[in-house]
Order: structure tokens, then sequence, then C-alpha cells
């Protein structure tokens, strides 16, 4: 989810005891480099800064602006979730929540979006290895994505004291893997 993932364990090391934070405005630069508007966020929540055309939010997270459904469709927020919803081959950045759960069910969706003709660039957890992590590796090694980048180092999300304690990988899905390998490729290895 934008905004929703800058997480980090707390001093205790309590993984529940999540914060958030948005994806940061340099990362959402380079996606637009790639997409140029970005049509649909769908994993989004008050805080992003993606600024998307249309926003999916959970309920609970369209609770917090107090806003009528006629509110919030006049400000492109879709009240629902975006596992749900046919994403319409529209230019799309997601940046899901994390965990073993959400992680496969957001891969599957991205892949099967894909597919349908969606450009989706999608900034998950980094790991190849991981059953889960199968739709996001590329077709050239046995997966669905047309293209990944295996950031360099730790994202520092947006607000973020520091840097996630987690790795990344950006996954694409569309026609155009050479631009995505032209503007993600300084940031990591990409494939």
């Amino acid at each position: 989810m934008s905004g929703r993932n800058g997480v980090a364990r707390s001093k205790g090391g309590d993984a529940s005891a999540k914060v958030s934070y948005p994806t940061p405005p340099e990362f959402v630069a380079l996606v637009r480099d790639v997409l140029g508007t970005i049509e649909l966020d769908p994993a989004s929540n008050p805080s992003s800064i993606v600024g998307a055309e249309l926003t999916v939010f959970l309920p609970e997270w369209a609770a917090t602006l107090g806003l009528t459904d006629e509110e919030a469709e006049a400000l492109g927020i879709i009240v629902g979730d975006g596992l749900a919803l046919d994403w319409g081959g529209l230019r799309t950045f997601d940046n899901p929540p994390y965990g073993l759960t959400h992680n496969k069910k957001w891969a599957r969706k991205n892949a099967d979006e894909g597919k349908k003709g969606a450009e989706i660039i999608a900034l998950v957890p980094s790991a190849p290895g991981a059953k889960w992590f199968r739709p996001y590796r590329p077709k050239a090694h046995g997966g669905e994505s047309d293209s990944c980048c295996l950031w360099e180092g730790r994202i520092k999300f947006y607000g973020a004291p520091h840097p996630a304690d987690f790795e990344n990988a950006v996954i694409y899905f569309g026609p155009h893997p050479e631009k995505f390998r032209r503007v993600f490729g300084p940031k990591g290895w990409t494939t």
C-alpha cells in the first residue's frame, strides 16, 4: 500500500508494532518517468503522496477522512479492496501491504492484471527465492513480469527516521521493459 509500508520493528523488536510512512517522492518520480501519469493506486491510504488519478482505500482508511461516498468519488477515491477490483488496463503503481499473506495475494493480482493489459510498477519486499515471489520474476527467468529491479540498499520511506529494515524489489508488467530498465537500472540489479 502506498504509504503503509515504511514498516520497521519497534525498539523492542515487536513486528506487530508497525509504523506507516509514504512512498518517498524520489521513488514516485521514477515511477512517473516510466508510466507518465499514474492512473491507479489500488492500495492507497490517506498519507499517500503518489497522486494517482484514482486511488483505492480500504473502508477503514476511507473512514479516517470523514468523507461521504459522493465526496470520495469526486476526489477519485474508490472505497474498496484493490485486490477485488478490475484494474481496467490502467497505468498502475502499487506499494501493497507487506507480510506473507499479503505478498502472495498481491503478487498474483499484479501478474493477473499485467496479463490483462495493465501497465504496472509494484514496490514489494525483495525475496526472489520465496515461492510467493515467483510471479514477480521476469519471464526470461521463469516468472510472469516483464522486468524486475532488485533495489540496491534499503529505501528510506518518506518521513521515516531510518531506512526500512528490509530490502525491496521493483516489479514491472507492461509493454516498455526497456524504458523501465533505463530508469530503474541505476538503482539496482535489473533484468
